[in-house]
């Protein structure tokens, strides 16, 4: 399910066990908007909001992305379509 965003999203994620975890968000060209956690997480539900923001902090236009969530050699991409 696409992810619908106005000026702040929250994304909720699961981990079942203590590890890595990065999630990102990409254009759909498949560049670098945003990296959103990086870190060693135990397990537990996690919640990370985002300001629709990119690296440099400028407003990113209306349009599809990607939200990437890497977790022990596993990954879940979900769509976000950022609307304004």
């Amino acid at each position: 399910n696409p992810i619908f965003a106005n000026n702040l999203d929250v994304i909720n994620y699961n981990i079942p066990t203590t590890g890595n975890v990065k999630i990102a968000i990409f254009n759909n060209t498949g560049q670098l908007v945003n990296s959103l956690v990086d870190s060693e997480v135990k397990s537990g539900s996690y919640k990370v909001s985002w300001n629709t923001k990119d690296v440099n902090d400028n407003t990113i236009e209306a349009g599809s992305y990607y939200c990437k969530l890497t977790f022990d050699g596993n990954t879940k991409v979900m769509p976000i379509q950022i609307i304004k």
